[in-house]
């Protein structure tokens, strides 16, 4: 491996390293075939302490599906903007 030089950006932005890829393949690795045992699981789970069933799911599906995050739109003066309402069709139509 040779030397880090000055200027070198490094990793583009989301490449994945080694070991994490290592880490990934050894992961799915050893889940594999597992599929029926962990929806056995999550159905005792959900049998024995629905509270913690839903904790669980809620906490995996955070892998699944990313989660939502606020987004704040300004104006030019950085004044936040305010909410409007968009009235379709009106009273005089009749």
């Amino acid at each position: 491996m040779s030397k880090f030089k000055s200027g070198n950006s490094g990793r583009p932005k989301g490449a994945i390293g080694k070991t994490t890829k290592e880490a990934r393949e050894l992961y799915l690795n050893a889940i594999q075939g597992e599929s029926e045992h962990i929806a056995q699981a999550f159905k005792d789970l959900r049998e024995k302490d629905p509270y913690k069933y839903l904790q669980v799911i809620a906490k995996f599906t955070q892998f699944i599906i990313p989660k939502l995050s606020n987004t704040v739109l300004s104006n030019e003066e950085d004044e936040v903007f305010k909410p409007f309402t968009i009235n379709i069709g009106s009273d005089t139509d009749s």
